[in-house]
């Protein structure tokens, strides 16, 4: 092409061949990929280059532009464009067919070639672009394998010189100049040329009378068409490229400006919706990949996503070309005739799979799955093993949703607080109590902390106990209030009144395998004495091997005493930290603070949140209570830990909670389906808790669980009151356009007919033969006649199980004529017919169902091999 000194092609044929082409023509072989060939004073400087030269041919003077021939025979065949517009055929090697090496083409007058092309598809014709002359054509189409020998009248209309002189196939644009050509890659017969600086003209070689296509615009330098996509094409001048699209020919859909003036343009063979560009004085191709842009959009600016490729770093290129197979293969030149063939490596897209398998492609036919060789604790895992224990689709069994995260504790405190708040609920109704809070009530709530003017009034309450038989008594203080008895409750303690209630539960705990738990909160409620007797009980258990010497732990708590100075405290006070165990630890603090200093009890972290929470409603004064539960708050919002939900509940700080903990394990399941279990109307209307639903219902979506999302739709529906799902899809009248829905009186009477014992046939059952608002008939089944409406629920069947309407008497119909019936019916009538049922209507209703076609071809393939055998 002109205006570039040093130009490269690979070959159409070869994988490894490919020539570079200047002031002469030099064919490379290249032995593998990623080769360097480096030339210092017009010498080749490494004799270890993968890249080899094969020859050279330097006796054309003066070429402008130069061709290789995609026939297959023979190989490596050159059309070379000459400054007076003569084209010589050259070939390397021992050629087969001597009749095209050394053919030569002349025009009738001197001028300049600016482009040559051979036929991708066609490869006897041969397209050469010209300056203008007067009024002679500036395209000329030469088959190259036409006869040689032409009359005297031919020869001397066509050319003043001499040498062989062959007629052109075709002529296009007389009077103008071509400044760049190209051939349509499905079409042999099509072209397009850039003319006369403004007009770029598609012809039909069939009628090259008129363009077929026409557009002007100035940039027609140089034009090349994609190859995925023939409707497609790009042409430069100076420093703009514009994309074309042939369907909307009229203005270019897509202008890229570069910061120079453009030498080549060329789109990737291998990749759809790539083009490179080579401006002047410059290092790299850049790529705009023009696929993500929004084409035909007169409102939005078309853009493209671009990248840089530098083959020889900072070093300015000559020029590049694609290899014309393999994927992401190109080649760079310099001006000197330096080589580089290099892989150009891109960006790998990934995405996850249905079935939680990452997929990334190659390239463009291979894609490739890692599979999950070992469980993980990806989020993304833990949230399909929930789903598959149906998490979160038990709306009224707790212990379904506990089992599902039985080996995740950080979540297990939440569910605690749920199970906890509506067995508290449940308690309040069945004693009448005048408190009444909703599912969403926390700790902080409910004992009115989260109000400045809150005052608890709690009443304290003077608790003598002994450490043993013999032992003087001690008093300890305890805070009584019917909001810390609630709040109690919600931490999963029983008050130690009545004893058997208590005992029940500390036995419970016993049972569960946590003893050190259970002796820790019967020694809290000053119950020493069964402390020491779990300790003891299990400590002689075969089941606890493995645990810390209980019986060493309950005979240093059989020495406690209350004198302060006593060598128990010390020595106790000082090997509590030894202690693995964090209730154990809670023990001997309890034992050895002082009446109103419990902090190495309330900071014990590792008890857990619940613990800590009823320990500080029991021994805390109303206002240590207060800032020790609006600090612990604190901490836990900050952090994301579920169990500060028993506290904030699902309020406004609730929520920051929950947002927390999302932005640290991205577990946007449980943050969804605690919301949707809280039962708050008020906290719906958060955009957070919006967005965290509708993300979980489209990852179920995603993953395929299409009924484990409709089961959480159904779950949220019944929890949540103000959520109510439109119907999506009703049957509406022809006539008013309404729906057709039978009126309330109607349904009513319906229903008591049901109930009634009378009306258990088929013949009390209530009809709807018309339209409840414009008292139209509705349609009839073309079968049976009847009018469609009969109302569901009629049957004889009672409880969960009872069916509605069975599916053989729901009304269908086809989408093309409107007839149908009853769904059993017209089922029924197509097992032995094809045409509509309806008298004179020709509709082969069956056809149009894609699962009948299939079913029908199934059918004929079965038919088939049954007859064959």
């Amino acid at each position: 092409m002109s205006g570039v000194k040093v130009d490269v092609q690979w070959s159409p044929i070869d994988d490894d061949i490919f020539v570079t082409y200047g002031t002469a023509i030099n064919l490379y072989h290249t032995k593998d990929r990623d080769g360097i060939l480096e030339i210092s004073d017009g010498k080749i400087s490494s004799d270890n280059s993968k890249i080899v030269q094969l020859a050279t041919n330097s006796e054309l003077q003066f070429m402008k532009c130069v061709a290789w021939c995609p026939r297959l025979e023979p190989k490596n065949v050159f059309a070379v464009a000459q400054a007076n517009g003569r084209i010589s055929i050259i070939g390397f090697g021992n050629q087969r067919n001597e009749d095209l090496v050394g053919k030569e083409f002349n025009v009738r007058f001197n001028r300049q070639c600016n482009h040559l092309a051979w036929n991708p598809l066609e490869t006897n014709l041969l397209a050469q672009g010209l300056e203008r002359s007067r009024s002679e054509p500036c395209v000329l189409i030469w088959d190259v394998m036409s006869s040689q020998g032409t009359d005297t009248a031919d020869r001397t209309r066509h050319s003043f010189s001499e040498g062989p002189i062959t007629k052109p196939y075709a002529e296009l644009g007389s009077g103008e100049t071509v400044a760049s050509f190209a051939w349509f890659p499905s079409d042999p017969k099509t072209c397009v040329a850039g003319m006369a600086s403004r007009h770029l003209r598609v012809y039909d070689l069939r009628d090259v009378n008129k363009p077929r296509m026409e557009a002007h615009h100035k940039c027609v330098s140089g034009i090349c068409i994609e190859r995925f996509d023939n409707f497609r094409l790009a042409s430069y001048t100076e420093s703009q490229v514009a994309i074309w699209d042939l369907r909307s020919f009229d203005r270019p859909i897509n202008i890229i400006t570069e910061n120079k003036n453009v030498m080549k343009l060329s789109w990737c063979p291998t990749k759809l919706g790539v083009l490179s560009v080579l401006s002047k004085d410059s290092s790299s191709v850049r790529l705009h990949d023009i696929r993500h842009s929004l084409f035909g959009s007169d409102e939005i600016e078309q853009a493209s996503i671009e990248r840089n490729i530098q083959p020889f770093g900072k070093t300015h290129l000559s020029s590049y070309a694609w290899h014309p197979r393999h994927e992401n293969r190109l080649i760079g030149v310099l001006p000197n005739g330096g080589l580089r063939d290099m892989t150009m490596f891109e960006r790998i897209p990934m995405q996850w799979s249905a079935n939680l398998k990452l997929m990334m492609t190659l390239n463009k036919d291979q894609i490739k799955y890692i599979e999950k060789t070992e469980e993980s604790d990806d989020i993304s895992n833990l949230m399909t093993k929930r789903i598959s224990l149906n998490y979160g689709l038990q709306a009224h069994d707790m212990t379904e949703n506990l089992k599902a995260i039985e080996n995740e504790p950080h979540l297990q405190g939440l569910w605690r607080w749920i199970c906890n708040i509506r067995t508290l609920i449940a308690s309040q109704a069945v004693s009448n109590s005048r408190l009444r809070f909703s599912p969403a009530t926390g700790i902080i709530t409910l004992l009115n902390l989260d109000n400045e003017d809150g005052n608890l009034n709690s009443e304290p309450v003077a608790v003598h106990w002994r450490a043993s038989e013999g032992a003087k008594y001690s008093k300890r203080t305890h805070y009584r209030s019917n909001e810390r008895t609630m709040s109690l409750q919600l931490c999963g303690w029983i008050p130690d009144l009545p004893s058997e209630n208590f005992e029940e539960f500390i036995n419970s705990l016993v049972q569960a395998g946590d003893p050190e738990r259970a002796s820790a909160i019967a020694l809290f409620y000053l119950h020493i004495k069964r402390a020491l007797e779990i300790l003891s009980n299990c400590a002689m258990s075969a089941e606890q091997e493995g645990k810390p010497n209980l019986q060493a732990v309950a005979m240093a708590l059989s020495g406690f005493t209350e004198d302060k100075n006593a060598l128990w405290r010390r020595t106790c006070g000082t090997l509590r930290y030894q202690l693995e165990n964090p209730y154990l630890r809670a023990i001997f603090a309890f034992l050895a603070c002082d009446e109103d200093n419990f902090e190495d009890v309330l900071n014990e972290e590792d008890m857990s949140v619940e613990d800590r929470i009823a320990f500080a409603l029991n021994y805390l004064p109303d206002a240590k209570l207060k800032l020790y539960l609006s600090k612990l708050t604190a901490e836990l919002t900050k952090s994301g830990d579920l169990d500060g939900i028993l506290l904030t509940g699902m309020s406004n700080e609730g929520i920051d909670l929950l947002e927390n903990y999302v932005n640290h394990t991205s577990d946007v399941q449980t943050a969804a389906i605690v919301t949707v279990f809280s039962m708050s109307n008020a906290i719906m209307k958060d955009t957070r808790v919006i967005e965290w639903i509708e993300a979980y219902r489209d990852l179920l979506d995603r993953w395929r669980f299409w009924n484990k999302r409709a089961q959480f739709d159904i779950v949220r529906q019944s929890l949540i009151q103000d959520h109510r799902v439109a119907p999506h899809v009703h049957v509406s009248c022809n006539f008013c356009g309404k729906p057709v829905s039978a009126n309330v009186s109607l349904l009513g009477r319906a229903r008591s007919l049901i109930t009634s014992p009378f009306s258990r046939g088929p013949q009390n059952r209530p009809k709807v033969t018309c339209c409840p608002n414009c008292r139209k008939a509705l349609p009839r089944c073309a079968i049976c006649l009847t009018h469609m409406g009969t109302a569901s629920g009629s049957g004889s069947e009672t409880g969960s199980g009872a069916k509605l309407t069975p599916f053989q008497e729901w009304f269908t119909w086809c989408q093309t004529c409107r007839h149908g019936g009853h769904a059993g019916h017209i089922t029924q009538w197509f097992q032995e017919h094809n045409e509509c049922p309806v008298t004179g209507c020709t509709c082969k209703c069956v056809s149009q169902d894609a699962v009948a076609r299939r079913l029908s071809q199934a059918e004929d393939i079965r038919g088939d091999e049954v007859a064959i055998l």
